[in-house]
């Protein structure tokens, strides 16, 4: 069960229209640091600051300058009574902000924040399915589907894979994340190895979620028995492939390792072990993603850099080169690391999150978007950011919405779904929807 508090402001732009805002705060338990009623309380104190302020234009750069008039606008640099912006009220803020704005320009929150960062614009966005812990799948089905082809002397164990089960999770998703951890890694890495041959019947990728569950020895576990399990499923497949030394035997090279299909493994190793990754990816092939919780000291920094950086007119240059920026550069530089991986609302915001996004395409490396099981007002506002970052390719992780039973988001973030492509001028105006339809607690019915 989720809750949250959606979070709707109002405004007036420049030819005299009211225009509304919409953000939500929405903490997760076990993940933020802050409750509910600790980020609606902050929320109100801030609520209260901002009435009557000026919001400019440039604040849509997410270069620095939101955090530099919300420091302005509350009187005190980043500071409340309350103590600093918690992560989730400042995400909802940015949101409800970015949302005025658009409004006020007539247009949507994409293309206002391409516009201001000079960005191209994409009308949709790819994300990529979920499957929790021991959730069976239509992968699965593909790899066993792809092996009874074989058994049953079918010419192509690639065309085999063509059940109704598996044609949809064909047309649906192209790339699919899988949690592991937290049981057996022997176990998990011969079902990722299992999954691992249908993503290639399907012409599907695959991408693993570690959480920084496993030691160094059970991280390797993890990778020989996946490779096992590959390696087996690929020579059922594939007989040109089996070795050995008795008569009828075939001497081929080994299956590629690892397989294309293979994207990453989100955050392998306990946190304190993090220097070995690029060692495991050496022995074993493995790259890793790093997500928000391995980079604190990355985004904390550059929220108090944030101010300054928009104020002194500087384009991030000096930041990159300061201390604040070298743990992201070192790991992000890093052959083994695939790429960033990012919840906007636990890393600090929208702004945040894009800064964090721009050094890792300086550093060639893409950036994934995440949610932290929000409804779909949240999860609207992440596809959008989305949109302005990532590349046409990239799948980013905001299936979460299936998750959910019920949506605060009219019509729902489900109805601009289609496959694996989201829809962003139908989640705008689902928003634009959404914020009208709302009422002001205070205001009388």
């Amino acid at each position: 069960e989720r809750a949250g508090v959606l979070l709707l402001v109002e405004g007036m732009a420049a030819d005299g229209r009211a225009v509304r805002g919409l953000g939500e705060v929405c903490p997760l338990p076990g993940f933020h640091s802050e409750s509910l009623d600790e980020a609606a309380a902050q929320l109100r104190s801030v609520a209260h600051r901002l009435q009557g302020a000026l919001l400019p234009f440039a604040v849509a750069r997410l270069d620095g300058s939101m955090s530099a008039w919300l420091a302005a606008a509350c009187d005190r640099p980043s500071k409340l009574a309350s103590g600093p912006l918690l992560p989730s009220v400042r995400c909802a803020l940015e949101m409800a902000c970015l949302h005025l704005l658009a409004q006020a320009a007539n247009t949507s929150i994409a293309q206002l924040v391409c516009c201001a960062r000079r960005a191209p614009y994409q009308s949709h966005v790819r994300i990529n399915g979920l499957l929790a812990r021991g959730e069976a799948s239509s992968l699965e089905a593909a790899a066993d589907a792809a092996r009874a082809a074989v058994d049953s002397a079918r010419p192509s164990s690639r065309a085999c894979a063509s059940g109704p089960a598996v044609k949809h999770a064909a047309a649906r998703m192209r790339t699919w994340k899988v949690k592991v951890g937290g049981g057996d890694p022997a176990a998990d890495g011969r079902r990722i190895g299992k999954l691992l041959l249908g993503c290639t019947a399907l012409g599907a990728r695959l991408r693993l979620d570690a959480n920084q569950a496993w030691s160094r020895e059970q991280a390797a576990t993890f990778c020989e028995a996946m490779q096992t399990e590959w390696e087996a499923g690929c020579a059922a497949l594939c007989p040109e492939h089996q070795r050995g030394d008795g008569a009828g035997a075939v001497s081929a090279p080994a299956p590629r390792w690892p397989p294309p299909a293979l994207d990453f493994c989100e955050e392998p190793l306990m946190a304190r072990l993090h220097a070995q990754l690029p060692a495991l990816h050496a022995q074993y092939g493995l790259r890793h993603a790093i997500d928000e919780g391995a980079l604190p000291a990355a985004a904390e920094a550059l929220e108090r850099l944030a101010a300054s950086c928009a104020t002194s007119g500087s384009d991030g240059a000096s930041a990159r080169g300061g201390e604040a920026f070298r743990a992201l550069q070192e790991r992000l530089g890093d052959a083994s690391c695939a790429g960033l991986i990012l919840k906007p609302t636990l890393a600090g915001g929208l702004e945040v999150s894009a800064r964090l996004a721009d050094e890792a395409s300086r550093l060639g490396k893409p950036t994934v978007l995440t949610s932290a099981f929000e409804s779909g007002v949240a999860h609207a506002h992440v596809a959008m950011l989305a949109s302005v970052l990532g590349g046409p390719s990239i799948a980013h992780g905001l299936s979460t919405y299936e998750r959910l039973q019920g949506d605060t988001l009219s019509p729902a973030f489900a109805e601009a779904v289609d496959g694996d492509l989201v829809d962003v001028p139908r989640l705008q105006a689902a928003l634009d929807a959404t914020a009208q339809g709302l009422r002001f607690v205070n205001e009388r019915r």
